[in-house]
């Protein structure tokens, strides 16, 4: 009995991340249409692979808190830096 009991539990173990995932997966979590991620695509549409390193890069940097409060305007010929506190 006790052995079912352990094949049973470790069957479930096994088995619930990828009923997790499947159902994520038919829900569309993982779809780049999800309109969560429409800022993410366009950013990642916008820019060329060096500008978006860099500004993946500097999100990242330190800030007091460990806030990264940073927001980056891309312009034509510069990236303008901006600290949002709020």
């Amino acid at each position: 009995m006790i052995q079912f009991l352990v094949w049973g539990l470790a069957l479930v173990a096994l088995a619930a991340p990828f009923v997790i995932l499947y159902r994520a997966h038919r829900q569309g979590l993982f779809r780049a249409a999800d309109p969560s991620l429409a800022a993410w695509v366009a950013f990642e549409n916008r820019l060329d692979l060096r500008t978006r390193r860099l500004i993946s890069a500097a999100t990242l940097a330190a800030s007091p808190h460990n806030s990264q409060p940073w927001r980056f305007v891309v312009g034509e010929n510069e990236i303008l830096l901006h600290a949002d506190f709020t």
